[in-house]
Parts: structure tokens; C-alpha cells; sequence
């Protein structure tokens, strides 16, 4: 039987997912975290290419020669997208740390070695992040060092579920 993911399904919260963990064997838990390190790296990448098409539309907007109201909707979209990306990300890093605490508390792992190995991870991701200077504010602004684009915030529409967004 095939099953097929929700919109409606929500994600574990993080307590959840620490009580759940408790009982995996370490084996489960070294591949939980190499899984979320690579979605952790493709939604960073998805960022990254969102970043770059908000770039080329700014860009094309500024010619002013094109559909402006389709452009500012896809900018709209893609800034959104980085925003909801963003909160899974933060989501995938915790889940991270709760991997390594487990490795910890089963004296599998020393503290030491688990901040060193978070530490690793984390500045590896952010590396690679090369939206680190979008700013997606609460008001529904989306800011770089460049230009400010304003979008239209619905409340229904910025949840975020635990796969985020890929491109």
C-alpha cells in the first residue's frame, strides 16, 4: 500500500521527536541525523537558487520592460518559500541536537565531541547559506543589503511543514 504525505499532517513537535528517539538503536540514530543533515543541505541549496531568481527579478524589474505583476507575485513566492525554509531549517537543526544528546546521555558520545560535531555540522550549513543576508521580517518585508520587497502576509499560508520547500 502506498502512502502519501498530507498537507494537513503536522511534524512531530521537538519533545516528541526527543521522547521517540530514546528508544531507537544507535545505528537508527546516526542515520537520522546524516538524513537531516542532507535535507538540511538541500534546503539551504533551494534557498540559495530562490535568492538567485529574487536577484534576476529585481533585476528584470528594475529594465521595467517586463510583466511587473507576475514578476512581484513569483518574488513574492520565492522570498515566502526562503521564510518557511528557514523555520524547517531551524525545526532540522534541533532535531540535530537531539540526535547527538542521545549519543551523549547513552555515553556513546562525550559532551566535548558533541559540541565539537554540532559545531561542525552547523558552520558547514552556514557556509553554504548564501541568504544569510535576506532578511524575511514578521511585517511581511523581505530585505537584502540591495532592495526591499513587500509581500502580502497571510496567516494561513506562512505555516510551515516539516519537509520545507525544494526545488
Amino acid at each position: 500500500m502506498s502512502e502519501t504525505i498530507s498537507s494537513s499532517q503536522q511534524p512531530i513537535s521537538i519533545t516528541e521527536f526527543t521522547r521517540a528517539i530514546t528508544e531507537l538503536h544507535q545505528d537508527v540514530l546516526e542515520s537520522i541525523k546524516k538524513q537531516l543533515v542532507t535535507s538540511l543541505t538541500k534546503l539551504i541549496q533551494t534557498n540559495n537558487e530562490l535568492q538567485d531568481e529574487i536577484t534576476s527579478i529585481r533585476r528584470q524589474l528594475s529594465v521595467n520592460d517586463t510583466n511587473e505583476l507576475e514578476l512581484d507575485e513569483d518574488l513574492k513566492l520565492y522570498a515566502e518559500t526562503i521564510g518557511e525554509n528557514r523555520v524547517v531549517i531551524e525545526e532540522q537543526k534541533s532535531r540535530i541536537s537531539a540526535v547527538l544528546n542521545e549519543l551523549v546521555t547513552r555515553g556513546l558520545l562525550s559532551d566535548a565531541n558533541r559540541i565539537k560535531e554540532e559545531g561542525t555540522i552547523f558552520n558547514e550549513l552556514s557556509v553554504k547559506d548564501a541568504t544569510k543576508s535576506v532578511d524575511i521580517k514578521k511585517d511581511g518585508d523581505v530585505s537584502d543589503d540591495e532592495n526591499t520587497v513587500t509581500k502580502k502576509s497571510n496567516d494561513d499560508d506562512n505555516e510551515a511543514n516539516d519537509g520545507g520547500i525544494y526545488l
